[in-house]
């Protein structure tokens, strides 16, 4: 039997995933709390006591997004069925995918949200927290495959994954994401197929 601990845990990340759901559909703008509330099941004063205000709960949804693509993508690297050319290329069509469901009201804060402005960096924190690790393994994959260019040194890639996130938070403000698509499928193709061997 679960402990109070454990089920305030459960609905908290409940929430979490109502609210993320629902965000990636209509945008950050159009979503009510009393929509959250009523899609997850709970009173307003369950999700105002969990997370204070609708902006502190849309900026853990950028922290929930940032950590669960981390998870998703080591399950990837994880699996013995595919080669890596077919890990990169899964996650190249993932990435498309993804930017494909985003409303543009959402990507809008999202990049925000990477630029501090909600009030804190906790999502690029968990971007830096999980790159490393997250990096190093599909290099090691990669180049016990034969699958990177040899020319293309793990200092390079690195560098290039630090000006993606440095690309977001530089920004101006003001600057609307009108094409979330081509811009995340054009810098994936760019990204993986500059290191990849053809």
């Amino acid at each position: 039997m679960a402990t109070q601990a454990q089920r305030k845990a459960q609905k908290r990340a409940h929430i979490l995933d109502v609210a993320d759901r629902l965000f990636r559909q209509e945008g950050v703008k159009a979503v009510k709390v009393t929509d959250i509330a009523k899609a997850a099941g709970v009173s307003q004063v369950t999700i105002f006591n969990y997370f204070g205000t609708k902006l502190n709960l849309a900026h853990e949804v950028v922290v929930k997004e940032t950590v669960d693509g981390y998870e998703e993508y080591e399950q990837l690297l994880d699996d013995p069925t595919l080669s890596f050319e077919e890990k990169a290329r899964e996650m190249i069509r993932r990435e498309s995918q993804t930017a494909r469901q985003l409303h543009p009201d959402f990507v809008a804060f999202l990049v925000d949200d990477y630029q501090g402005k909600h009030g804190n960096f906790d999502s690029v924190t968990a971007y830096n927290d999980g790159r490393d690790d997250f990096w190093q393994k599909f290099l090691k994959l990669g180049r016990a495959e034969g699958q990177i260019r040899p020319e293309v040194s793990d200092a390079a890639i690195m560098a290039f994954t630090t000006m993606l996130i440095n690309y977001i938070q530089s920004r101006p403000a003001g600057e609307e994401y009108q094409q979330p698509v081509e811009l995340s499928s054009g810098l994936s193709e760019i990204f993986f197929h500059g290191m990849l061997k053809n």
